[in-house]
């Protein structure tokens, strides 16, 4: 499927993109949100849908989340997940998941919003046993930041690209399966605090360069 309402993103491998000013995405009322690639449909639950040039999902950690009826898939072994974020806090501790991982009922891609294990502000994965820390910068709170969780895992690999820019790469036995059924939530007590916008995914790895261009594409919507 062809699409075209942001051409300067990178087209190639593009899997699901959820994007709250296009109408195609979220028509203006309801709580039902639909990917612009391949038709797969969300319910807002909680949650509240935000309109305008910064159209975006805004959770507020407790009971918020975006619930899929099908599990999205994004690829046999790469992939690469690219959202933008503004936490609203890192110091009332624990933690919030953007993702929630299809085959491990608590577990997926979140930041730590000051529970203090792997530093506040700070990205990271749980495989459901334990947290890998996939970030060195905080991220700053009340403040729009473009992330990106590039994943090779067939070998555990992660890059990890905050505004356009190589964070941290980690590398270990993890299990970072691709695919998800809901965002905002890990399916047990972590719910997400702040404001998620333009999520989409790719069935393959980006390069540095496209990180960089899907970066700039979009920079000038969230500044």
């Amino acid at each position: 499927m062809a699409f075209h309402h942001s051409p300067r993103i990178v087209q190639d491998g593009l899997k699901f993109l959820m994007d709250i000013p296009n109408s195609k995405t979220y028509p203006g009322s309801g709580t039902t949100l639909t990917d612009l690639i391949e038709g797969a449909t969300g319910n807002v639950s909680n949650a509240t849908i935000v309109t305008g040039t910064q159209g975006h999902i805004s959770f507020d950690g407790s009971g918020d989340s975006i619930n899929f009826t099908q599990t999205v898939e994004m690829g046999t072994t790469n992939y690469t997940i690219v959202f933008w974020f503004k936490t609203d806090s890192v110091s009332t501790g624990g933690y919030g998941y953007f993702t929630q991982n299809k085959t491990i009922s608590t577990g997926g891609f979140a930041i730590d919003e000051g529970g203090g294990v792997i530093g506040p502000g700070k990205l990271y994965y749980y495989d459901g046993t334990s947290a890998s820390t996939l970030s060195t910068t905080a991220l700053s709170v009340g403040v729009w930041h473009h992330i990106v969780f590039d994943v090779n895992s067939s070998t555990d690999v992660v890059n990890v690209y905050i505004n356009g820019a190589l964070d941290k790469t980690t590398s270990d036995s993890r299990n970072y399966t691709n695919g998800f059924e809901r965002l905002g939530h890990n399916g047990g007590a972590h719910y997400l605090g702040g404001d998620m916008a333009h999520v989409a995914f790719y069935n393959r790895q980006l390069s540095a360069t496209e990180v960089l261009q899907n970066y700039n594409a979009m920079k000038g919507r969230f500044e």
